[in-house]
């Protein structure tokens, strides 16, 4: 028996879009991993730029012992339906998420191979990342305390694509109807403590940076709410597939009713976002009314809270707080969560059913009111009993 032959056997799906300044570092990234049983799949969307030309530069100059295959999309998919197709050109049993311009360090492969061993019901493995900008400067670490990382950090089980239907075009971000695919299959995700990426924030992204006014955020907010809402309705899909089939899904009402609060929060936070972009670009008697007018929406209950979006439509006002406030250099959530080191002891978190529907902070929305995950989880109680 080959060394090889006992360890998992891995895929490595890097999925490209317009990224000909970091696909090299991201590629050699790949190709530089500590562990054989391992092939590389780069799956471009039709790039416009160098992204694929020198991505199959680098893999005719590759001799080692990797295999790589290289497909160009004739047409740009979107971030879901590209994933798939990575899916469908692999062999592996395990899929690592790699987008072109994020840096995979070379333990990373390793690390989950030795998490498959030690966690054998795992559907899916995510560890710790940092964060790095254009120029690759690291600015920390995402903070550990969320057990559920971003797709690009995670490993998924072959299971949770066969065993479903295909990712389509409307789905932007793979990583959420994944996440509860491993649930309905009656699995477990585990974050391991160590860091395995370096993840970039640049602007290029669709989690990058570049929103530097509070207009400017709100709109990118109401963005992404719009693209995980798409995401969040294709677990809905997911969840009647399965049922579809006669498949028994552990606390399948509990699941399905997290997945509806879900819809439902981005719902009523995006109508927030948008009044508050409504008071951004209003006129002066808009503001004023809107100041002195109660209003139930998160974000705008409160006078100061008011006031703030109030001040924050004036370019003077705003120009003088920039000048006053240190900036950041990353306004993503990811940024807003950072830490500037890992604390020393960290264990593994196994994330089961139970674990994900009793925690906020295993999903990636979390809602803009405080006080609505609590009321969700008293309700869940009641449907799962």
């Amino acid at each position: 028996m080959s060394p090889t032959s006992s360890m998992p056997r891995m895929s490595f799906l890097m999925i490209t879009y317009n990224q000909e300044q970091y696909i090299a570092a991201a590629l050699q990234a790949a190709l530089a991993q500590d562990f054989p049983n391992l092939e590389i799949v780069v799956c471009d969307d039709g790039s416009r730029d160098r992204t694929f030309a020198i991505a199959s530069e680098i893999a005719a100059a590759y001799h080692g012992p990797f295999r790589i295959v290289l497909h160009q999309n004739p047409v740009n998919l979107g971030i879901g339906a590209n994933f798939q197709k990575a899916y469908s050109l692999s062999t592996g049993d395990w899929l690592f998420m790699a987008a072109g311009d994020d840096i995979s360090l070379p333990n990373r492969c390793r690390v989950i191979a030795d998490g498959i061993a030690a966690f054998p019901q795992a559907l899916a493995f995510g560890t710790n990342y940092q964060l790095i900008d254009g120029d690759g400067t690291v600015h920390g670490y995402f903070s550990p305390d969320y057990p559920v990382g971003l797709g690009a950090v995670i490993c998924w089980h072959r299971s949770l694509f066969a065993d479903f239907p295909p990712l389509g075009t409307e789905v932007r971000t793979e990583d959420i109807p994944l996440l509860t695919r491993v649930f309905f299959l009656g699995g477990t995700l585990v974050k391991l403590p160590d860091c395995t990426v370096q993840y970039r924030m640049d602007g290029h992204s669709f989690t990058g940076q570049g929103r530097n006014s509070a207009l400017a955020v709100k709109q990118y907010q109401i963005k992404v709410y719009q693209a995980q809402m798409a995401g969040v309705r294709q677990r809905l899909a997911d969840l009647e597939h399965r049922r579809s089939q006669g498949w028994k899904i552990p606390h399948e009402q509990a699941l399905e009713a997290r997945q509806t609060w879900e819809l439902q929060g981005m719902e009523e936070d995006i109508q927030s976002y948008q009044a508050c972009v409504d008071i951004l670009q209003g006129t002066l008697l808009q503001k004023l009314k809107y100041l002195v007018t109660p209003n139930g929406k998160p974000l705008h209950r409160r006078f100061a809270q008011r006031l703030r979006w109030v001040l924050a439509s004036f370019p003077l006002l705003r120009k003088l707080k920039q000048a006053l406030t240190p900036q950041k250099p990353l306004t993503d959530f990811a940024w807003q969560q950072r830490v500037d080191r890992l604390p020393d002891g960290l264990q593994p978190v196994v994330v089961t059913a139970e674990y994900y529907l009793a925690h906020e902070k295993c999903d990636y929305y979390q809602a803009e009111d405080p006080e609505s995950f609590s009321q969700h989880c008293k309700q869940l109680e009641a449907v799962d009993n």
